[in-house]
């Protein structure tokens, strides 16, 4: 499938795709990796292993149809000139997805918490602290509030604005925003089923999560995928 264009697809000589994925994963170098893939020499039942180990503290048992990593594959990019690929990690049915789906059901409940208070604080101060859109035309329609005429906009795209994040400073914000929710509900737990996660008292029924259990399960998630777990 070709990236940014729905529906339409390419047809890559075979061999070229994975001669980009060994530079990719710099298994071409006179040592092999670099500074965003690590050579390991476990082997792939070892990594799983290990990582179902590490699942337990979360009370969580990945099934047997699970028990696989990420696999990483490219699509090319016909939109940048010269054409490049853009690497994407697969994790549908993997070792850590149960996680994963619990850690991003948690944050889409804290990130819609977030905007209902910055909403509040809008309401009384006039000060907006929240910019997070979901389209362009989001961004234009705060551009009119502001101006009165804007009538067209640029969107540029930072290709490491993802990559290049400060892990360590990215979780502190997350435990301040954990912190900064719960004083705010005064509920300091967080109840998460299949399609979504709720703020409740600590004496309630069903899969709760602490606010430093779910700490540590995105905590996890981010360094899993970097070794460093």
């Amino acid at each position: 499938m070709v990236d940014k264009a729905a529906g339409n697809f390419a047809f890559t000589c075979r061999k070229f795709y994975f001669l980009k994925l060994a530079t990719e994963l710099g298994l071409d170098n006179e040592i092999p990796g670099n500074d965003t893939y690590e050579f390991v020499q476990d082997s792939e039942d070892r990594v799983i292993d290990r990582i179902k180990t590490d699942m337990l503290q979360f009370n969580l048992r990945p099934d047997e149809k699970e028990s696989k990593l990420a696999l990483l594959y490219h699509t090319p990019k016909f939109h940048k000139n010269p054409p490049k690929m853009r690497y994407i990690a697969g994790n549908v049915k993997t070792v850590t997805a149960k996680l994963d789906k619990i850690v991003a059901i948690a944050m889409k409940m804290c990130k819609g918490h977030f905007r209902n208070l910055c909403k509040k604080n809008f309401d009384f101060s006039g000060i907006r602290y929240c910019f997070d859109v979901q389209t362009s035309t989001e961004v234009k329609g705060m551009l009119d509030l502001a101006s009165g005429n804007a009538h067209s906009i640029s969107i540029n795209d930072f290709s490491t604005l993802y990559t290049l994040f400060d892990h360590d400073h990215m979780l502190g914000n997350i435990s301040w925003l954990l912190g900064k929710l719960s004083k705010n509900s005064g509920l300091y737990q967080e109840r998460v089923n299949h399609e979504k996660a709720w703020s409740v008292k600590g004496d309630s029924e069903g899969t709760v999560y602490t606010i430093g259990e779910l700490l540590e399960m995105t905590s996890y998630v981010v360094y899993s995928y970097l070794g460093l777990w």
